[in-house]
């Protein structure tokens, strides 16, 4: 590139940063030989904007069924976005690629804007771009979401980033926030909510950032959590709820009760982890776990390397992994797995949990060792435990000391023979128990 073309790159890149970020435009486009730039606000207050880059000659794969099944959009609706979004730099152009008339593409574009939450085109494109879930997939691996509209419902938050989640039983029941395991998605409690009805509740189950459809963090995943909660439960004008938080769930329920207290009426911890806090805690874990443990507080980098390919191995063969996790339960928890073939449905909602890879769920297993801790005088709301006394992945002996420095635990359940999955057995106690209160 001559010296001349540079300078008048540089110039012309300086001057649509400058229009983006004065509020002038709310997007701009740069073509730098076979390099497209698409430039727009990212953070206002901070200055800052995003910039994708893409070259001018590849086509960007944006999974056109995900987006359509997302936000509802008719199949035209989502080839405009699409379109936009591989780099054809206007709406003419569009509508010209489509054969269809500019009105008709407007008129679908304006659509689209009402169905995302999106108020221009710029917005529009930093949605689908930084959506890991329509930008990193390949649509002939891709599951299709439930056609149930209830368990695949999307948020779009006011910082921009996106939730989805499952309501399950009354729509004006009891507001209860249910917090998911690290294997789990919002797809969990689909098979045992036959009931939430009749005690009039309202199951909401979010997927934490990095599941199912949810934006992906880079973020503390606890902090992350808490911004995404306060947020989405002002969207949902939900001003108090119950929370229930299972297994590793049970680290993010507890964010809530002591980050968010005045949105959490009663913490309900089944078969929940507790923090490691004496040196001794790792014994009781599972072999495997112990090693990971030991990993995530010596080399964080091994850890995730290793826990990076474990579940990507998890993922080809879930079978096997099940098979597995099947040897190291307690006989309460494999028959419980038996009935009325669990264990097949958990395996086929498995494919939700990983949509977007492992890195998030390699990420909350090092956060969970490394870094979590909780001052539990600082969880003053209500607590009641159900917990496993087998349970080897959330070890019944932390969360019995844990429990004692709660000050307001108001029951607990030790339960002989019953480990993970004594959640898919208790429900219905602890739905009474949540009817009541």
């Amino acid at each position: 590139m001559a010296a001349h073309d540079f300078n008048a790159i540089a110039l012309a890149f300086a001057a649509a940063v400058t229009r983006v970020m004065t509020g002038h435009s709310q997007g701009e486009t740069l073509r730098v030989d076979n390099l497209n730039l698409w430039i727009c606000s990212y953070d206002p207050e901070r200055n800052r904007v995003a910039i994708f880059l893409a070259d001018h000659s590849a086509r960007r794969h944006i999974c056109s069924d995900t987006l359509q099944k997302i936000y509802n959009l008719t199949g035209q609706e989502s080839r405009i976005a699409c379109e936009l979004c591989n780099g054809v730099g206007n709406l003419e152009e569009v509508a010209a690629e489509l054969a269809i008339s500019i009105h008709t593409a407007r008129t679908h574009l304006k659509k689209v804007f009402a169905k995302t939450g999106a108020h221009n085109q710029a917005e529009l494109m930093k949605m689908i771009m930084l959506n890991p879930a329509l930008t990193l997939l390949r649509e002939k691996h891709e599951q299709a979401p439930s056609t149930d509209k209830r368990l695949c419902k999307m948020t779009r938050l006011l910082s921009g980033r996106t939730i989805s989640w499952a309501e399950y039983g009354d729509p004006g029941g009891q507001p209860t926030l249910f917090c998911h395991a690290i294997t789990g998605c919002r797809l969990l409690v689909s098979e045992i909510t036959d009931n939430l009805d009749r005690h009039g509740i309202r199951l909401i189950v979010p997927d934490r950032a990095g599941y199912g459809f949810s934006s992906s963090t880079k973020a503390d995943v606890v902090e992350q959590w808490l911004l995404d909660m306060r947020y989405f439960l002002g969207e949902l004008g939900i001003e108090s709820c119950h929370v229930i938080g299972h297994s590793v769930g049970g680290m993010y329920a507890m964010a809530l009760a002591s980050g968010l207290p005045d949105k959490v009426k009663r913490l309900y911890l089944v078969g929940s982890i507790a923090p490691f806090t004496e040196k001794d805690d790792c014994k009781t874990l599972l072999p495997m776990n112990r090693m990971i443990f030991h990993l995530a507080r010596t080399n964080q980098l091994a850890a995730r390397s290793f826990l990076n390919f474990a579940m990507q191995n998890v993922i080809k063969n879930p079978e096997s992994y099940f098979e597995l996790v099947m040897k190291s339960l307690p006989e309460g928890d494999r028959l419980t797995l038996a009935t009325n073939r669990l264990k097949e449905r958990l395996i086929g909602d498995f494919a939700e949990t990983n949509r977007q890879g492992v890195y998030h769920m390699a990420n909350e297993t090092l956060h969970l060792f490394n870094q979590w801790r909780i001052e539990p005088a600082q969880i003053t709301c209500p607590t009641i435990i159900w917990h496993g006394l087998a349970d080897r992945h959330a070890p019944a002996s932390m969360m019995q000391r844990f429990k004692q420095s709660l000050p307001n635990c108001t029951e607990s359940y030790w339960l002989e023979d019953q480990g993970f999955y004594m959640l898919f057995t208790q429900w219905k106690n602890i739905l009474q128990h949540l009817a009541g209160n």
